[in-house]
């Protein structure tokens, strides 16, 4: 299956629920990071759209 979806949907919450400039404060500092900063982010703004009440959740809810 195509991952276009993900991108889509990605694209469409950062639209929708986030506010304009919010780039200026999402900023990471980390030299040579383990997990990416677009990673972090974007499996925060999925768990954001699907309003899941912590990681945990989140992971439980991707497991099929």
């Amino acid at each position: 299956m195509s991952q276009r979806w993900l991108k889509d949907f990605l694209r469409y919450v950062h639209k929708v629920f986030l506010p304009k400039g919010w780039t200026k404060w999402a900023r990471d500092e980390r030299k040579d990071p383990d997990i990416e900063p677009g990673t972090i982010w974007a499996t925060l703004l999925i768990g954001f759209a699907l309003q899941a009440q912590s990681l945990e959740e989140l992971e439980r809810r991707a497991k099929p």
